[in-house]
């Protein structure tokens, strides 16, 4: 049988972004139902590279992610974010 995560509490960091390092929460991690990037329109994959062309290995927080798929930089110029 395999084991069953337990729920943390609404809100709750769960990691940090790779990218940033800014504390997260991946409701996938946290035992949640779905998590907060299920509900995000679909990103062209190669929009989400590192700058070394590798994948990113973890969650990436809301910021960076909004950065990536709009093409800007800076996590704080993306539309819609915040850390």
């Amino acid at each position: 049988m395999s084991p069953v995560a337990t729920p943390r509490p609404a809100g709750t960091p769960t990691q940090l972004c790779e990218r940033c390092g800014a504390a997260m929460r991946c409701g996938l991690t946290a035992g949640d139902a779905a998590c907060w990037c299920a509900s995000l329109p679909v990103v062209d994959g190669a929009r989400l590279r590192r700058p070394d062309g590798g994948a990113w290995g973890a969650c990436l927080c809301p910021a960076c992610l909004g950065a990536l798929a709009t093409g800007t930089n800076d996590p704080d110029d993306a539309p819609n974010t915040r850390h």
